[in-house]
């Protein structure tokens, strides 16, 4: 699952070891008794709500299972405790970010950033105009999906729910419990989101940690189910052994952009040797390079914003305080020597 994050460089990405951590921790609360355990499960949710959105979800999952299963032990003081973990972790964000600009300005900001972000107001009030009522966003939002499913995941999705349909009079609670643990939250997350997920590639790999528990459940279904020979047995391992590589070989000839953008490396290394950490770092490319700054933000540690010319870096700066003092680098030419041009300017 990591391994597909390799061209995605964004502390969100935490949140997908915390989600599959909180969902076995919860699987197994009812199995394993004890205060130490429940207390390290109310720990590692609050890690997960303090790194993620999706935590938020998460926990509005367990509480709708929870009040299904009436039969679940402890179930009313779980709800309780995930609610307060909840509001605590939502509480300490909330001053942390306040502090910053005050109340209503974080209130202000919040409330900008969903209708952007939802796609449930219209053209006009989201990013791009991308809206859960447009056809063509629909089909922006297929399009990321497919791009992190590939054809291999389409065959995997389908044999899970083939395997799922042939299997569902012996499901037990459990399997129900791990279904709903590992989809209601990215379900619920696409919905409330619908606009962040058609737009961005890095929020849709967290189908991955769904796509991993089907094919868990596919392995665990043939396993029980044939006992083949020996000489089957080994070609079927064989047949799933190039499915994997083929997968990993498929994504990672369009998703590294490092081999792709050799160039990027030699930048990176530039960059970090010659901006000064008073300084904002801004690089400046009219070239087709997607999105060149994730990369250079990963390889020199800095946050970087592309411009388009100087003049945007200028603009940035006189919305901030004066005296603050930029770097603007053009990425689009590389001196014979791997020497970049670059500028300085300052707000003054």
């Amino acid at each position: 699952m990591l391994y597909l994050h390799t061209d995605i460089f964004f502390p969100e990405m935490t949140a997908q070891v915390l989600w599959i951590l909180t969902s076995f921790m919860f699987l197994k609360l009812k199995d394993i008794p004890g205060k130490l355990f429940n207390y390290s499960f109310f720990i590692v949710l609050f890690l997960f709500l303090y790194t993620e959105w999706l935590a938020v979800f998460f926990v509005f999952s367990v509480i709708i299972y929870l009040v299904l299963k009436k039969k679940y032990p402890d179930r009313g003081k779980l709800i309780i405790l995930s609610t307060i973990v909840l509001v605590c972790a939502a509480l300490i964000m909330l001053i942390q970010y306040a502090s910053i600009s005050g109340i209503d300005n974080l209130f202000h900001a919040m409330g900008i950033r969903f209708l952007e972000r939802s796609g449930f107001f219209g053209q006009k009030y989201s990013s791009m105009g991308v809206h859960i009522f447009s056809l063509d966003s629909l089909k922006l939002f297929y399009l990321n999906m497919h791009k992190t499913l590939g054809w291999s995941g389409y065959i995997l999705v389908s044999l899970f729910f083939i395997i799922l349909f042939i299997k569902r009079k012996s499901l037990n609670s459990d399997n129900g419990l791990i279904f709903f643990a590992v989809a209601c939250p990215l379900l619920l997350h696409w919905l409330v989101f619908f606009n962040a997920n058609a737009l961005h590639l890095m929020l849709m790999p967290r189908i991955i940690f769904p796509l991993s528990i089907s094919v868990a459940f596919i392995t665990y279904y043939f396993i029980q189910n044939y006992k083949s020979p020996r000489n089957q047995k080994i070609m079927i391992s064989f047949v799933c052994l190039i499915f994997i590589i083929y997968a990993a070989y498929s994504y990672r000839k369009d998703f590294i952009i490092n081999e792709k953008y050799p160039q990027l490396h030699k930048i990176g290394v530039f960059i970090k040797n010659n901006a000064h950490s008073n300084q904002a770092v801004f690089v400046q490319s009219l070239s087709d390079i997607p999105e060149p700054e994730k990369y250079l933000t990963f390889i020199t540690k800095r946050n970087i914003v592309r411009v388009p010319a100087q003049k945007q870096a200028m603009d940035f700066l006189k919305n901030r305080n004066s005296g603050h003092e930029a770097i603007i680098f053009n990425i689009d030419t590389i001196r014979n020597d791997d020497t970049i041009p670059f500028t300085i300017i300052s707000s003054n």
